[in-house]
């Protein structure tokens, strides 16, 4: 079945449930998933990019691991918790079990 998802939004899940364990969702914890999954990490850098320019994501420098944080902005929070209760969570694990 397709994924009603675009790459997008489910990068925008992968970093909402990143924080969600209380992981951080930095670059390479978010690459290393999708690069499971064929995607290169200029796309998913591409892809994060874009989640910046729709105001979907933010940053904050995290001094400890001394690396860039992504979190969901706090008006595009319920969309990407919803799609990611919905949609992801299942996909993920399908994905993650090929």
């Amino acid at each position: 079945m397709k994924s009603p998802l675009s790459l997008e939004f489910k990068v925008a899940c992968e970093i909402y449930r990143c924080k969600k364990k209380e992981k951080l969702a930095t670059f390479r914890e978010i690459a290393n998933v999708f690069n499971l999954f064929g995607y290169t990490d200029k796309k998913i850098l591409e892809t994060i990019n874009t989640l910046f320019d729709w105001s979907l994501i933010r940053a904050d420098y995290d001094p400890i691991s001394k690396s860039r944080m992504h979190l969901i902005d706090t008006p595009a929070l319920p969309t990407i918790k919803d799609f990611y209760k919905r949609y992801w969570k299942k996909e993920r694990k399908e994905l993650l079990l090929r």
